[in-house]
C-alpha cells in the first residue's frame, strides 16, 4: 500500500513546478520589459550639453561705421574725390577709420598748352568727436601717392601729407544711415596738393550695420 505521505509528496510536486516555472516566466517578462525601455525610451547622454556651442556675439558690429565723401567740379577745371571708408566707435560719441582716397584733375589750359590730368592714389585716417547727435569735430591724415608736376629732384611720383582739421554734420535718412558733410581746413599746404583750395567741402554719407 502507498503511503499517505508518500501520496502528499507526489501531489505537491507539481505545484511547485508550476511555481518555479511562473517565477522564471515572470523574471523574463520583466527583463524583456527593461531592455524595451532603454531601447525605445532611452536616456539622455552625458555630454550633449558640453557639446552645444553657445550663440556668437555680434554686438561688436553695432560699433562698425562705413561711409563715403565726395567732392565733385566739372569745368575747365575737373576735380573728382572718392573716399569710402570703414571706421569703429569704441567709446560713445568717438568714431575713427580707415579710407582710401581716389583724386582726379583735369585742367584745360586752351590754346598750345592743352590739357593736362592725373590721378591720385592714397590713403587717409580720422578721429572724429560728436558733440551733439548731428554735428561733430574731426582731425584727419591724408597720404597721397601724385604726381610730381614740378619734379624738383627728378621724382616722377611722390608721396604727399596732407594735415585737415574741421567741423562736420550728421542728417539721418534712415534707422542706420544718414546724410553728412564736413568742412576741413588744410593744415598742411603744398604746391602739390591737390585740394583747390585750403578750405574744402566734402558731402557723403555715413551708415551702421
Amino acid at each position: 500500500m502507498n503511503s499517505p505521505r508518500l501520496k502528499t509528496k507526489f501531489a505537491t510536486e507539481p505545484m511547485r513546478s508550476f511555481f518555479h516555472t511562473l517565477v522564471l516566466v515572470f523574471l523574463f517578462c520583466s527583463c524583456i520589459e527593461a531592455q524595451t525601455d532603454d531601447v525605445y525610451t532611452g536616456s539622455p547622454v552625458a555630454g550633449d550639453s558640453a557639446k552645444r556651442k553657445p550663440p556668437r556675439n555680434y554686438d561688436w558690429m553695432k560699433k562698425l561705421t562705413y561711409e563715403g565723401n565726395l567732392q565733385l567740379q566739372l569745368s575747365n577745371y575737373t576735380f573728382i574725390y572718392l573716399s569710402p571708408t570703414i571706421g569703429y566707435s569704441p567709446i560713445e560719441k568717438v568714431n575713427v577709420g580707415l579710407g582710401v582716397i581716389y583724386n582726379y584733375i583735369s585742367i584745360n589750359y586752351g590754346g598750345s598748352y592743352g590739357k593736362v590730368s592725373q590721378s591720385v592714389f592714397g590713403g587717409h585716417s580720422y578721429a572724429r568727436y560728436f558733440v551733439s547727435d548731428g554735428f561733430f569735430v574731426q582731425g584727419q591724415y591724408d597720404r597721397l601717392r601724385q604726381p610730381n608736376v614740378y619734379n624738383l629732384n627728378g621724382e616722377r611720383m611722390k608721396w604727399v601729407d596732407y594735415l585737415l582739421a574741421g567741423v562736420g554734420f550728421r542728417k539721418p535718412i534712415g534707422d542706420r544711415i544718414g546724410m553728412s558733410g564736413t568742412l576741413l581746413y588744410n593744415l598742411t599746404p603744398s604746391p602739390l596738393s591737390i585740394y583747390p583750395s585750403r578750405l574744402i567741402v566734402q558731402f557723403g554719407f555715413m551708415g551702421t550695420f
